[in-house]
């Protein structure tokens, strides 16, 4: 089993998703970056790293709604 999803847009690592959330016709993938930024001074700071949020709606996307669909299924 491949660790990536082809979608029509892109490819996705499974490993990157943090989370999937299922709506009537439509799904919401939220990916983590693998690098965050920040800074520190005098023991205080800010972290910060940047999620991307990619949505599949069924009606604008079909192919990658049932390649997500399917993907969920064999969980």
């Amino acid at each position: 089993m491949s660790q990536f999803l082809k979608l029509t847009c892109c490819v996705l690592n499974k490993s990157l998703i943090s989370s999937v959330y299922i709506k009537p016709n439509k799904f919401h993938i939220y990916t983590m970056e693998k690098s965050t930024e920040g800074f520190m001074v005098f023991g205080g700071g800010s972290v910060s790293s940047n999620n991307e949020k990619i949505e599949i709606c069924e009606k604008e996307k079909p192919e990658d709604y049932k390649i997500i669909k399917g993907w969920i299924d064999t969980l």
